[in-house]
Formats: structure tokens, sequence, C-alpha cells
């Protein structure tokens, strides 16, 4: 692009605010509508309406639209480092204010599975909000990683520990899996033989999952039903459904799931790991919450 053009660009660049840039890199960095919107935790009509409206400010279009997603100009080539530099700023200064409070007062938001949340945080929420009530907590369930790096979230319960960033991390537990089934369902299907029992599986994208592997190795028939949520697996467990490879700590919850041996090994524990990043770990209303969820994960043992 000619240097001319670029020098006009930058300039009507310094009048986008920091919502603008957001959209901009949600969507470069994720080549979809309905990707980006799901980063930005948005609607896709949201989206799509402010990357319109960015490209009609800048007066040049940033994306091309295909039946495969979006295709980043040569524009958004050329503004991408700067924009993203411009993101990172913002972020220092977050962490830099973040860690000026010295009181435990304010938002701390939590990512985490939503099986953690439910079966494990919920019901023992009200003895932390009682303790902390200058805090306030965001939760947001769900399986993929936010990234904290971009204050998506202040701390996360995670199954992998992070490879790269300037994050900390701790194990504080091991998940252990079983195989389940409500009594009555085993002593009406089972017969001393697991395969004979219904069993609940997981989507087909699912089955590079460690429950979908071990379901094809040790049972090897098809499922009765599958589902795309672990949360209704192990409802549907609970209901009498059907047998499926669910968390030891949900079964212990439930006093009419008994534990099934499929004669074939179980997976190992899954661990799991509370992190945050290097800027936030010691700021008080972290550190309260990473303590009190850090007690909460030692019920899983």
């Amino acid at each position: 692009m000619q240097p001319e053009k670029l020098h006009i660009l930058h300039a009507e660049m310094e009048e986008l605010n920091w919502n603008d840039l957001r959209y901009f890199l949600a969507a470069f960095e994720q080549r979809s509508i309905s990707g980006a919107a799901k980063a930005l935790g948005v609607q896709q009509s949201t989206m799509s309406r402010r990357l319109a409206a960015l490209e009609e400010s800048l007066g040049a279009s940033l994306f091309y639209r295909s039946p495969t997603g979006l295709i980043p100009s040569d524009l958004a080539h050329s503004i991408h480092p700067e924009a993203a530099r411009i993101e990172s700023s913002f972020s220092t200064m977050n962490y830099i204010a973040a860690g000026e409070s010295e009181e435990l007062s304010g938002k701390v938001r939590i990512s985490l599975a939503e099986p953690l949340a439910l079966e494990l945080v919920l019901p023992r929420l009200e003895g932390i909000l009682s303790r902390y009530p200058g805090l306030k907590l965001e939760f947001v369930t769900g399986y993929e990683l936010v990234d904290l790096a971009r204050r998506e979230a202040d701390i996360a319960l995670r199954f992998a520990a992070p490879k790269k960033g300037a994050l900390i991390y701790q194990k504080v537990a091991e998940v252990q899996y079983i195989a389940a089934a409500r009594r009555e369902l085993f002593g009406r299907y089972a017969k001393g033989e697991p395969k004979s029992l219904p069993w609940i599986g997981l989507d087909h994208d699912m089955e590079d999952t460690l429950e979908g592997k071990w379901l094809n190795a040790a049972i090897g028939a098809e499922p009765r039903f599958r589902v795309n949520s672990y949360l209704m697996q192990m409802k549907a467990v609970e209901a009498g459904l059907g047998a499926a490879l669910v968390p030891r700590f949900l079964v212990h919850q439930e006093p009419g799931l008994v534990e099934i041996d499929c004669q074939h090994p179980l997976p190992k524990p899954m661990p799991l790991y509370i992190v945050t990043h290097e800027r936030l770990r010691k700021i008080p209303r972290i550190e309260a919450i990473w303590r009190e969820l850090i007690r909460l994960c030692s019920f899983l043992h």
C-alpha cells in the first residue's frame, strides 16, 4: 500500500476506540464472523455490524467475505501489528491498575468447566460470598480456553497446564473417571456383562476425547444415544437412561449410582490446574479466590 495512503489511514485509526480494535483483532485472528463473535461473547449480528461500521469509518475493506470465512485484505495485514501492540498496551495498563488495589473488593472473573461450576463451586459458593462481601464474582463456563492475557478471565481451572504466556499455575487435583450407572439399571440389564448395558456416548466430534476413546476400546458397541455435553451425559446417567464414563466425584454425590467393572483399564486421572496471569497472582482479591478454589478442589480427591 502506498505510504501516503497508510499515513491517512493511520490518522483515521487514531480516532478509533478500544472496542473497534477488539472487533478487528478478533476477526483477524478467528477468520470468521461466528468465531470472532464467540471469542468476544457477542451476537454474530453485532459482530458483523461493528465490523462493517469499522470498514466504513476507514473507507476501506479490512476483510473479504467468502464461503469459508473472512480473508484479511492487504490493509488488515498492514495495520494488524499496530493494533496488536495497542491491545498489548491496554492489557498492561489493566494489569498495572489492578495491581494497585490492596482491598478485598472488586470483580474476579473465573473460567471453568460447567460440571465443576455446578457440582463443585455452586453448592459451596454461599460461604465464599459471605467471607468476601466486597467481591463480585463472575463465572465463565465452558471448555474453550479463555485468554488470560486479555483479561477474559482472572483465574481459570483447566485440565491442561499452560505452555506459553506469562501465566502462573498450580496442580490442584487429579480427576479420576469411572464407569457408572444407576443401581436399578445395572441390575436389570447387566447380569454380569457390562456390554449389555445401554451406553451414553459423546457426539462423533468428541470421539477423540478421553471418554470417547475409552468407550470405543472398552465397550465397542454403538451407544444408545449420543450427546455433545458432559453435563447432559451425567444427567442422563442419573436419570437411569444408560451408563457412561464420568468423573468419580460426581458419582459419589449421587447415592443411586454404582461403579461398573468393565474388565478394561480405566483412563489415567486427568490433572486439574489453577491458572492466572503473573501480574495478578498477588493482588489480594485474586489471592483470596485462588485459595478458595484450591480448597474446593480438595473435594475432588
